[in-house]
């Protein structure tokens, strides 16, 4: 009898915890952020990001949607890092807000190469260590190329960029960029003159055997 009503308890308390899963999804379809990831790293014109509504940050607390929770953390990531706040406090309260939405995105779904490099961007700009998460990003798999260019450009304006397990990961997006879309390699000068002295040397050493002509367009702006 004992062993009857304990599994009348395990089927109760997963016929709740379904229809749980089941009512956050439903509310999370109703209030999904209208800026998604694959907005965060466009080229050219895009969407601005809106401030997310309070049902959607709401819906976020419970969810477990990965593709949802890193949309809002897409959202709020982009707030904290293209309309940053005057106030010292407020921005850094913005950062950490994001900062908790993408490591809840990440919690969830860790397979989301874009996600890491949020994380690593917003990381960066916050002054903290992103070796460890540019890592993840590239171990999570491949990126479109307007996202490769802007992990290359977190890399090479950081600490990061004297890490060698990442400079050998990274090579992977210089070869990308130069071998199918030569068209930016304008945005690979532009990436060179903002970089650390490692980074700059980082670009130069990759570069040099795929793109003399590049590399030595590079070492100009040096």
């Amino acid at each position: 009898m004992k062993e009857i009503d304990w599994l009348r308890s395990i089927g109760l308390l997963t016929g709740i915890a379904l229809a749980l899963y089941a009512a956050t999804s439903m509310f999370a379809e109703t209030t999904w952020p209208s800026f998604h990831a694959s907005d965060f790293f466009a080229r050219g014109p895009r969407q601005s990001p809106q401030d997310a509504a309070p049902a959607t940050a709401a819906a976020a607390l419970f969810s477990m949607d990965g593709d949802f929770l890193a949309d809002y953390a897409t959202t709020k990531t982009r707030q904290a890092l293209e309309m940053p706040s005057f106030n010292a406090t407020d921005r850094t309260a913005e950062n950490k807000a994001a900062e908790r939405a993408l490591v809840s995105a990440l919690a969830v779904s860790p397979i989301r190469s874009e996600t890491w490099l949020m994380l690593g961007m917003l990381r960066g700009r916050m002054g903290e260590p992103s070796e460890k998460i540019l890592q993840m990003s590239y171990l999570t798999g491949s990126l479109p190329l307007g996202a490769a260019l802007s992990r290359i450009q977190t890399l090479t304006m950081s600490a990061a960029s004297s890490d060698e397990d990442l400079q050998l990961l990274a090579r992977s997006d210089i070869r990308a960029i130069l071998m199918k879309a030569p068209q930016h390699n304008s945005e690979l000068i532009r990436i060179y003159k903002q970089a650390t002295p490692a980074g700059k040397k980082f670009l130069l050493d990759a570069t040099q055997p795929l793109d003399p002509k590049l590399a030595a367009v590079l070492g100009q702006n040096g």
